[in-house]
């Protein structure tokens, strides 16, 4: 082969495979940014919720036990991969509701301790 053809196809190949590593660089950031997104998201959607249940509760005359935010957090985060499932069975929404109670009592159990070793501190 002629010295010129062999530089052009040394180029070209050079070119294509630093075009293949850019790609892969944006689809990493991409997927990155997507997920950075739907933190956001799951977070901004949460405390939402947390508001609108403290307002409710404020409404009732502040009678009926509210979970703290990360509960809402978890649970929406539990949620949104369930969602981004394309088929579900019916033994992964059981399973959703059994782990999701667990973390929420877990969660529960943690926030009234931290109140009671506030309250101790106090005294």
């Amino acid at each position: 082969m002629e010295p010129g053809i062999l530089a052009l196809i040394s180029a070209l190949g050079g070119i294509f495979i630093g075009q293949v590593f850019n790609l892969s660089v944006i689809l990493i950031q991409k997927n990155s940014e997507n997920k950075r997104e739907i933190r956001k998201l799951i977070v901004s959607t949460s405390m939402d919720q947390w508001k609108q249940s403290m307002e409710l509760a404020k409404l009732r005359g502040g009678k009926s036990e509210l979970m703290p935010p990360l509960s809402y957090i978890i649970t929406n985060s539990m949620i949104t991969d369930i969602i981004g499932k394309k088929r579900v069975s019916d033994d992964e929404i059981k399973a959703f509701y059994k782990e999701r109670d667990r973390k929420n009592a877990l969660i529960y159990k943690l926030a009234k301790n931290s109140e009671r070793d506030k309250n101790i501190g106090k005294n």
